[in-house]
């Protein structure tokens, strides 16, 4: 049902690459975790559900999702345009930032109306669509304490307290900060 374009990155828990689906005759992208830990595995498919259910123009859909060859994965969009990470220069100007901002907490709201928290806000979790428009993926399993610490980490998250929407408005301040600098 897809094809294997080519690998675009891979973290420490996960391949992503560009398909194709000849079917619908478009692009998507793949991650496909590592992992077989029954445990990683449930939660990945529990980010799967959660991203399933929360519909807004500022979060990822989620196309499809399954298992292969023993590994779990998500078919995602493909967004040519990558990642905010790779366009932090484009927006020092504080209005373009302020729109995108907007957009980020748009999402944010959603989700946390949802009952959910992101807790891994970072540039390189929100995709931009053509025009800017930010989509926001890979939330619903927060960081934990024992995760490599990050700028975007509120201090709750690293000293292993309570995890809610304040973590969020925490990393979005970060980087908005960021984005301006």
């Amino acid at each position: 049902q897809y094809q294997i374009v080519e690998s675009i990155e891979e973290s420490g828990d996960s391949w992503i690459y560009k398909g194709f689906q000849p079917s619908m005759n478009r692009y998507v992208a793949f991650e496909v975790i590592k992992s077989q830990d029954p445990v990683k595995v449930s939660a990945f498919n529990q980010q799967n559900v959660i991203l399933a259910q929360i519909q807004h123009a500022n979060i990822m859909p989620i196309l499809d999702s399954g298992s292969a060859e023993g590994l779990a994965y998500r078919v995602l969009p493909f967004i040519e345009n990558g990642v905010l990470r790779d366009h932090l220069f484009e927006y020092y100007d504080s209005r373009k930032a302020a729109g995108l901002i907007s957009g980020v907490a748009a999402g944010l709201e959603k989700i946390h109306a949802q009952g959910y928290v992101h807790g891994n806000l970072e540039s390189g979790n929100i995709y931009l669509e053509a025009g800017g428009v930010p989509l926001l993926t890979d939330f619903g399993q927060p960081k934990s304490p024992n995760a490599p610490l990050t700028p975007y980490m509120s201090p709750e998250q690293t000293q292993g307290g309570v995890v809610d929407r304040r973590t969020d408005v925490y990393a979005l301040g970060v980087l908005l900060y960021e984005m301006l600098t």
